[in-house]
């Protein structure tokens, strides 16, 4: 970029003002022109890197895994390449190559006109240091069109109850075709049309609402992070279709607080489990409704929590059990034999009628509260009328990871007798 700059007799003239004026706009203009390229370059490949996470998303997240940055040093060439080595039935759609091709021009034309403006340097800026060559963790062409490593169907046999009857059915998951009358309603993408329908059919058949349980047992199947992107897209896409609603559910009790999502199917998204030949099954939430409507959105957040933490460590999960049209407790919980009816204490108090009847069914007491402190003061009300038991609460629940929670995790936070 060229410079010019007055002498001091010229500064003092109308001509030399004007002509000062002149160069510094033109340089101002320059300058503008070059901000906007780079701009213009960032967005393009903004754009390119959600394209290539939509047609190829398994191996996007692999190479962001290896390094976040990875796309934001990917030269115009880089990028064809990149698309070139996606499988050809993936980019089978023309409008696919052609938005392809036209965002390629795209960004090697913005990227042509930054080196232009770059070629001198504006002297009112300082230059900026020279910085080192990227280094890509799979440059060679060989690493670039290796294909994504397939996912590995998990053993069962490391989980207990409903998650092992879940995985052992979706080990080898056969993915249904898109029916003709639903096809506007779900991913052409085959990839996201799979997860897509294990998100159904976890859904309509084994009546599990909570999103990231959700998330977790498809990222299971799949091989993948349950909070990868393309995964958690692919089944949000199911909601912003209306196959799915979502609710948030809160809880808040200081310093603690904590929500869940939880995912219900709609009247199509039945009716296309439902074409699949899958049962649709009363869900959690839907009991919950059912049973227990109007115990607002603390309640239904401590049963679904509760029952979801239940569930990954193993336990049979029933919301509100009854026997003789009498809800018996919140929650059963059923492992190896033991049967547990759990009452709820989300506000950090179970009157003397629901502690009673939970002695009578099972001759101890459990319970889940919200918080730690509601817990100890539960526990010891029943240490002083020498009840025995178990109880958790779901801030210690909370906070393990749920890849790290199995079945032989355990459920509560403190038994006693």
């Amino acid at each position: 970029m060229m410079s010019w700059k007055a002498n001091p007799t010229e500064q003092t003239s109308s001509a030399g003002i004007v002509r000062q004026r002149m160069f510094a706009d033109l340089q101002g203009a320059e300058i503008a022109s070059h901000a906007q390229a780079l701009q213009e370059a960032r967005t393009l490949r903004k754009v390119l890197s959600d394209l290539a996470g939509k047609l190829d998303g398994q191996r996007v997240q692999d190479l962001l895994h290896k390094s976040p940055g990875y796309f934001e040093r990917f030269a115009p060439e880089e990028w064809a390449d990149f698309f070139r080595s996606i499988p050809s039935e993936r980019l089978a759609q023309e409008s696919a190559l052609v938005e392809i091709q036209r965002l390629r021009q795209a960004l090697a034309s913005a990227e042509e006109k930054i080196k232009e403006l770059s070629r001198s340097e504006t002297p009112s800026r300082p230059s900026e240091p020279a910085r080192k060559p990227a280094v890509h963790p799979s440059k060679s062409p060989a690493a670039v069109k290796q294909p994504a490593p397939q996912s590995q169907p998990p053993d069962p046999g490391i989980f207990l109850g409903q998650y092992r009857t879940v995985l052992e059915s979706m080990s080898n998951w056969q993915t249904p075709a898109r029916p003709e009358g639903f096809k506007h309603l779900v991913s052409d993408d085959p990839l996201r049309w799979r997860r897509q329908s294990m998100a159904l059919k976890i859904m309509a058949h084994y009546g599990i609402n909570t999103r990231i349980e959700i998330d977790h047992i498809v990222a299971r199947v799949e091989n993948v992070k349950a909070h990868s992107n393309a995964l958690r897209d692919a089944i949000e896409s199911l909601v912003r279709k209306g196959l799915a609603s979502a609710n948030l559910f809160s809880y808040k009790s200081d310093p603690f607080q904590s929500s869940l999502i939880l995912l219900q199917l709609s009247a199509d998204g039945r009716l296309l489990c439902q074409h699949f030949g899958w049962e649709v099954v009363e869900s959690d939430w839907e009991r919950l409704n059912r049973l227990g409507g109007g115990m607002g959105s603390e309640y239904v957040f401590g049963a679904a929590a509760f029952g979801m933490h239940a569930r990954l460590r193993g336990w049979d999960v029933k919301m509100l059990p009854d026997a003789n049209n009498q809800i018996l407790a919140d929650v059963q919980v059923e492992k190896d034999g033991e049967k547990l009816f759990v009452n709820l204490g989300m506000d950090g108090a179970l009157t003397g009628a629901r502690l009673s009847s939970l002695v009578e069914l099972q001759e101890r007491a459990a319970f889940c509260t919200g918080t730690a402190v509601q817990r100890g003061r539960l526990v010891a009300a029943c240490k002083a009328d020498k009840i025995h038991g178990m109880a958790v609460d779901i801030e210690t629940l909370a906070p393990v990871p749920i890849r790290a929670i199995g079945s032989e995790t355990p459920l509560w936070a403190e038994t006693w007798s």
